[in-house]
């Protein structure tokens, strides 16, 4: 029997909070652990923890579908602990429930905060759609076994008697060495999701203006463009401007790949709008560039904000003063002083307070708590 299994639909098999962080760990205190997500092409990184894949879905109703399909793969796994990582998967985590399972959500985001942030759905609803959310998003967490957090910022609002945080600081294993290093060339990169609210055309029209300046200027743009109205209107930018040969799309790529694109970077964009989801969240792309040794520039959100001026790692500027980013980025790509200065300040600072280390602990601990020591037969 495994002891616990992790359940999405919408994360891949190898997301870095599920596969890298939580399900690596968690296996490496000895329990045996199960991923059921949507399929990967990679080879997996090791071992340890067993990959289940499911079929990605690219439209909202097939994957409210492949939702409901979960509920036998689940059961074939007889699992003494569900572990659900997606809002939609609520109403599975009930039927397990009612089957007599033990079930903990794991909250990545704020979402009603998120349902506030969606495009697709008309203005007037958002608001009401988020309220109704809440109320049975609450009674859900009632009935389930357990919940764990991804934010401090989100206590204050959720209270269970089995409950934890646990940050998503980075793991160093899946991140480039951010050891010494001379300063490299200008390449600026960016790691995530693109979307125009995470600052897509933001960084285009910046790509844009500072190639007079700096004509050696690369900029990799690391992750999907999953809106398809966008990426025709990205492409199209690019060609309107002539920007082919600085600006790379990589589309996606699996955590691993991603992130050894900041081997050469010498900045980390995190342009992102100040939206209310956004507000209360550690930036976890900017403890990913801090572990790489990759100064920043991010968005003034405050939490950012505070965080930025504490490690002395970077910039937080507003995303809508095109004119101060080019500035400020342009002084990152070509001030090796100050590049210097910034790389040592993020480096000590994730090293000193924001390392994933430091939340294996609060992990394990709650799950021992539920379901007791791994069975004998798991332990290496």
């Amino acid at each position: 029997m495994v002891d616990i299994c992790a359940l999405s639909t919408v994360h891949y098999a190898y997301d870095s909070r599920i596969y890298h962080k939580q399900a690596r760990s968690l296996a490496a205190a000895g329990f045996r652990v199960t991923v059921v997500a949507r399929a990967e092409t990679d080879a997996p990184p090791d071992d340890t923890v067993e990959i289940r894949p499911v079929a990605s879905h690219r439209f909202r109703l097939t994957r409210f579908l492949g939702a409901l399909l979960m509920i036998g793969r689940a059961l074939r796994v007889r699992a003494r602990i569900y572990v659900i990582h997606d809002p939609e998967l609520l109403p599975l985590g009930l039927t397990l429930k009612l089957l007599g399972r033990r079930v903990v959500y794991d909250m990545h985001e704020d979402m009603p905060a998120q349902i506030g942030m969606k495009e697709w759905l008309p203005r007037w609803s958002r608001p009401w759609i988020a309220r109704v959310y809440r109320r049975l998003e609450r009674w859900s967490l009632g009935v389930l076994d357990g919940l764990v957090l991804a934010e401090s910022g989100y206590d204050p609002a959720y209270s269970h008697r089995h409950r934890t945080t646990v940050l998503n600081y980075p793991a160093s294993e899946s991140l480039p060495d951010g050891g010494s290093a001379p300063p490299p060339e200008p390449v600026v990169t960016y790691v995530g999701t693109l979307t125009e609210r995470r600052g897509l055309f933001t960084m285009l029209e910046v790509a844009r203006q500072i190639k007079e300046a700096i004509p050696s200027v690369r900029f990799k743009l690391v992750g999907p463009i999953n809106v398809s109205g966008e990426a025709d209107k990205a492409r199209r930018f690019v060609e309107d401007h002539d920007l082919g040969q600085i600006i790379q799309f990589t589309g996606r790529l699996a955590p691993v790949q991603a992130h050894a694109h900041l081997k050469d970077a010498r900045v980390g964009l995190a342009l992102l709008e100040p939206e209310p989801n956004y507000l209360h969240s550690l930036p976890t792309k900017l403890f990913e560039y801090m572990l790489a040794g990759v100064p920043v520039l991010c968005s003034h959100v405050p939490l950012w904000r505070q965080i930025v001026e504490e490690a002395a790692c970077g910039y937080a500027v507003d995303p809508h003063d095109i004119s101060t980013i080019v500035d400020t980025l342009q002084q990152l790509l070509t001030d090796d002083e100050v590049w210097q200065r910034c790389r040592a300040g993020g480096l000590h600072a994730v090293h000193d307070r924001y390392s994933w280390s430091s939340q294996i602990p609060p992990l394990v601990e709650f799950y021992t708590a539920l379901i007791g020591d791994p069975e004998p037969s798991t332990k290496a």
